[in-house]
């Protein structure tokens, strides 16, 4: 079996580096993979989504 390589051995300590990442975030977001921890995660335009969708759900709700 070969050594591997520089660019192998960065590859994987990134690869686990994000899967810490993600580990951590699902364990933020209560262990369910459809709820975010919070907004510190989410993308400016992800947010503007979500307040959309928040808006239009309560608008439906009072008429």
């Amino acid at each position: 079996m070969r050594e591997p390589t520089q660019l192998e051995k960065q590859q994987y300590q990134r690869m686990i580096e994000l899967s810490d990442i993600a580990r951590q975030r699902y364990l933020d977001g209560r262990s369910n993979p459809r709820c975010a921890a919070d907004e510190k995660y989410m993308t400016e335009k992800r947010k503007s989504m979500r307040i959309l969708q928040v808006r239009t759900a309560c608008f439906r709700r009072s008429s």
